[in-house]
């Protein structure tokens, strides 16, 4: 007899003018998601919103959406302060959330920066 198949939660996000979200499988393979760009709300309201992205959650991985307070540093391209958390996150993924979000923080904003926001969603039911 066949055994059910787990449902994989998936997850979806419109992104309006933030840095791309970062996924952080259970081993620590992170990646940044495409898709869910649109207008920022408000700009306006005739403008039809495009349809959000989505991506499945798999057990023990890390939904992260962040400000680009955490990324940017003064004279540095974008591009360095992604690859920078990119890496960061994959090499953090072991910890508690809690820890994780701490210990990033802390090796990825700048010292004197912009403000920083931080909001990450964990799907923990393979570790209980």
């Amino acid at each position: 007899m066949a055994r059910p198949s787990a449902v994989c939660p998936s997850l979806a996000w419109a992104n309006a003018g933030h840095p791309p979200p970062l996924l952080v499988r259970p081993h620590g393979r992170a990646r940044f998601l495409a898709g869910g760009e649109g207008l920022p709300l408000g700009v306006d309201t005739d403008v039809p919103r495009e349809a959000a992205a989505t991506a499945p959650l798999t057990e023990g991985s890390l939904f992260l959406l962040y400000t680009d307070g955490l990324i940017e540093r003064r004279g540095e391209d974008l591009s360095v302060g992604l690859e920078r958390l990119r890496g960061e996150a994959g090499n953090l993924r072991g910890l508690s959330p809690d820890h994780f979000l701490d210990e990033l923080v802390e090796r990825v904003a700048p010292a004197r920066g912009d403000d920083t926001a931080l909001l990450a969603l964990w799907n923990e039911s393979a570790s209980r």
